[in-house]
């Protein structure tokens, strides 16, 4: 009896571990600023859209004639894999398979964008509107 009390207690503890999801950060959530849609906001805007549970950021902007024509946010991912999150993310938005771990680049018609890993800790994320 007692060894099967230690076995649906040792098959309990493992059942629920496998429920338990990894953390994540949600790109989609401020897809508006990773896709450069809100260049035209104010800077603090964007801050507080890409801020979350596992992310804080800061963003910094160059202006033309009253116009952002280039976006940085830096992000701050509490979680080791956020690098490679958001280039899946960017990866599907434009159908692409990049690997590279330190620097990636996808374009179109009007914008660039530009994804490199500073550090562990820290993520640029580089919006350039084309001219």
């Amino acid at each position: 009896m007692k060894q099967l009390s230690i076995i649906i207690l040792i098959v309990g503890i493992i059942g629920c571990k496998s429920f338990i999801s990894k953390p994540e950060i949600n790109w989609n959530h401020f897809e508006e600023v990773l896709l450069g849609h809100s260049m035209n906001q104010n800077f603090t805007e964007i801050e507080h859209k890409c801020s979350q549970t596992y992310l804080t950021s800061k963003a910094f902007g160059k202006t033309k004639s009253n116009s952002i024509v280039e976006l940085d946010l830096y992000l701050y991912p509490m979680l080791d894999s956020g690098y490679y999150q958001l280039m899946q993310f960017y990866n599907n938005k434009f159908n692409t398979k990049l690997s590279d771990t330190i620097f990636n680049t996808w374009q179109t018609d009007s914008t660039e964008f530009i994804l490199y890993k500073n550090s562990d800790s820290s993520i640029l994320v580089n919006i350039l509107k084309r001219t």
